[in-house]
């Protein structure tokens, strides 16, 4: 009887220490918490949105705006990598003539949300404000999670202008 039992007690004890290795090794990894990365990017033209809706409200002419949210990934992700290559890239767009909007706080967002009708950040927007309402011209935002192309960024500068044309190359006498 004793024998009985240290023989089952031995069985459960492999049983219990094989399940527990095969746990351990098939076991979800511990993702590496990312510290919240700031925005390195020196805008020209930075606004908070309450700010920007008092200066839209009184500007006539087209605004081009970044809108953003300083703490989401996607937003670091582009002032720090994307956004400055391209401006290394191409040093005609004219970066100091789009306004630069951070919705940091959730009320913000969803305010931007509804009010400029887009639906991920950062989104670039051409807009204007006439009658007391917000025009969206037309505007770019990335889908489905994934960061927009830098082409795409291009496309949407060149459309709406803010790419300046390369200096005419003199004649030679």
């Amino acid at each position: 009887m004793i024998k009985r039992f240290i023989l089952y007690s031995l069985c459960i004890l492999l049983v219990g220490v094989g399940v527990y290795h095969v746990w351990n090794n098939y076991k979800p990894q511990k993702a590496d918490i990312v510290d919240i990365d700031t925005i390195t990017y020196k805008f020209p033209n930075n606004y908070q949105l309450a700010g920007f809706e008092n200066l839209m409200r009184n500007s006539e002419n087209t605004m081009y705006v970044i809108f953003y949210d300083h703490e989401d990934l996607n937003s670091q992700y582009f002032f720090n990598t994307t956004w400055p290559n391209l401006l290394h890239a191409n040093p005609l767009i004219k970066a100091d003539h789009i306004f630069y909007v951070d919705v940091a706080n959730k009320d913000g967002a969803t305010i931007a949300l509804v009010n400029y009708g887009f639906y991920t950040l950062p989104a670039l927007v051409s807009l204007n404000y006439r009658d007391e309402k917000i025009i969206i011209n037309n505007s770019l935002q990335d889908s489905a999670g994934v960061s927009f192309a830098d082409e795409a960024i291009t496309t949407w500068l060149s459309n709406n202008n803010l790419i300046g044309e390369p200096p005419a190359e003199e004649e030679k006498k």
